[in-house]
């Protein structure tokens, strides 16, 4: 792996969780998120979903990519974020969400992936 690989990894990590954690905090109205200790709490989750994305669906698809030699960041992107989705849509389909509040977990779900996604594309 290579520094801009390397780079890549730890700033689309760290972007996607702090989409997360911003969101997260946006939508809770209660001074349940009060100190740092509950923000920190509420990356690691975050971290460890975004470190299981890079390492089972972004780095085996970008060796795939390169491999093939297929140049078009255009299709790397579109693979990611269709299994990404593809994943976010089996976890909105096995949990007992509110339909009202369907839009809600779904945005909580697949926006810091997105985020993830595109960083992750845009500095490899």
């Amino acid at each position: 792996m290579n520094a801009h690989v390397l780079r890549a990894a730890v700033v689309s990590l760290l972007a996607g969780t702090a989409v997360y954690v911003g969101l997260l905090a946006a939508t809770t109205t209660t001074d349940a998120l009060a100190g740092w200790r509950t923000y920190i709490m509420l990356a690691l989750p975050a971290l460890l979903v975004g470190l299981l994305l890079q390492a089972f669906v972004l780095l085996p698809l970008m060796a795939w990519f390169r491999r093939m030699r297929a140049r078009g960041l255009t299709s790397f992107i579109l693979a990611s974020l269709s299994i990404w989705l593809a994943v976010c849509a089996g976890i909105l389909a096995e949990t007992n969400v509110d339909p009202t509040d369907f839009l809600d977990s779904a945005e909580l779900l697949m926006l810091p992936g997105v985020v993830l996604v595109l960083v992750f594309s845009a500095l490899a």
